[in-house]
């Protein structure tokens, strides 16, 4: 069976505001343009971020995250039943206060392997189940709310952290372009 799911419904949050990472990529990179005097215009001058333009290529940045965080999944949830994941699409707010950068997957799955891990695991899966009705008003015929009890279930917070982490960073510097202004 094949579901499309957000990631803002499961523990898979990804990192389009550099908290994960603790450093701006904007800071480190000024930091290192003002300790390579032979780069610097003016080697006596210590620049700052309103002396440069900078451009972001934000849509790679996204991209990468969501794949990132797709890879993670693949790689360490039981390929038993889940089968595949594929990114589907990525979705950026117009007004942030209400919700964040996200992105939808589509997640082959075997309906039958998952029936069985939730019968296993009855008394924690009840427990979700339930709070999830009364957040959602959940269909228990809903095999959604299996999955995602699944992916919450398997998540390894500070393993996925780490993980994201380690791409973000990257990330951000591939696609982050600083440029001296002409007024300096």
């Amino acid at each position: 069976m094949k579901i499309e799911i957000n990631n803002l419904d499961t523990p898979y949050t990804i990192d389009m505001y550099q908290t994960f990472n603790g450093d701006s990529t904007d800071e480190s990179m000024l930091e290192y343009y003002n300790d390579d005097n032979e780069q610097k215009k003016d080697p006596e001058k210590n620049y700052d971020y309103d002396d440069f333009d900078w451009t972001y290529n934000t849509k790679a940045i996204h991209q990468g995250l969501a794949q990132a965080s797709i890879d993670y999944i693949k790689e360490n949830i039981d390929q038993d039943i889940i089968q595949d994941i594929e990114l589907m699409k990525l979705f950026s707010p117009k007004y942030y206060n209400y919700t964040t950068d996200s992105y939808t997957m589509a997640i082959t799955f075997d309906t039958e392997k998952l029936q069985k891990y939730i019968q296993e695991n009855n008394t924690e899966y009840t427990e979700y189940f339930f709070e999830m009705v009364k957040k959602h008003q959940a269909n228990e015929d809903d095999i959604t709310w299996s999955l995602l009890f699944y992916l919450q279930h398997e998540h390894d917070k500070e393993d996925y952290f780490y993980y994201i982490y380690e791409h973000s960073n990257d990330l951000w510097y591939e696609n982050t372009e600083m440029k001296l202004n002409d007024e300096v």
